[in-house]
C-alpha cells in the first residue's frame, strides 16, 4: 500500500507537466483498461454493486460512466500516463465540469482506484487506496466485458 501511495503521489504531482503525443484513448487501450468493471458482474448495477464503464471515443478521449443503478455519473478522461505495467494516472473531468486526477492499479482483470484528488485544491478523496472520508479501503472491480 505504501508503494502505491508513493508512486501515485509522484504521478499526481507530475500530471500537468506530463503532456504526451498519445491521446487518452490510445493510452488506455495500450494499458488494457477499456471495458466494464464491477464487484460482481453477474449482478445488475446498484449502489452496492456499481458498474464502471471505460469507452474509447473517436476524438481520442475516453468516456467513463459510473452506473450505480438508479443514478449515473459521467466523466471524460482527457489524458493518461502509464506509470508501470500495473499503474495508470488519468486526468478526468466530470460532466458537471469538475476536474479529477485519478490513479488506478490493474491486477490481471481487476482494477482499483488508489488515488483521487481535485487538482485545483489538492484535496484528496482517495489516498493510498483508502477513502479519505471514511477510512475504508477502495474495493477491487473485476472486468465484466
Amino acid at each position: 500500500m505504501i508503494r502505491f501511495a508513493i508512486v501515485a503521489a509522484v504521478a499526481l504531482s507530475a500530471m500537468p507537466a506530463a503532456a504526451s503525443a498519445e491521446d487518452a484513448a490510445t493510452t488506455l487501450r495500450r494499458f488494457g483498461l477499456p471495458g466494464v468493471y464491477s464487484k460482481d458482474c453477474a449482478q445488475p448495477a446498484s449502489f452496492a454493486n456499481p458498474h464502471t464503464r471505460y469507452e474509447a471515443q473517436g476524438d481520442g478521449t475516453v468516456r467513463l460512466v459510473y452506473d450505480a443503478g438508479g443514478s449515473q455519473s459521467g466523466y471524460v478522461v482527457n489524458s493518461a500516463r502509464i506509470l508501470s505495467p500495473a499503474i495508470i494516472a488519468m486526468e478526468e473531468v466530470s460532466d458537471g465540469g469538475l476536474p479529477f486526477q485519478v490513479v488506478l492499479t490493474l491486477d490481471g482483470k481487476r482494477i482499483r482506484v488508489i488515488e483521487s484528488r481535485d487538482p485545483r485544491s489538492g484535496r484528496a478523496y482517495i489516498s493510498g487506496g483508502v477513502l479519505v472520508a471514511n477510512g475504508r479501503e477502495t474495493g477491487w472491480e473485476s472486468r465484466c466485458r
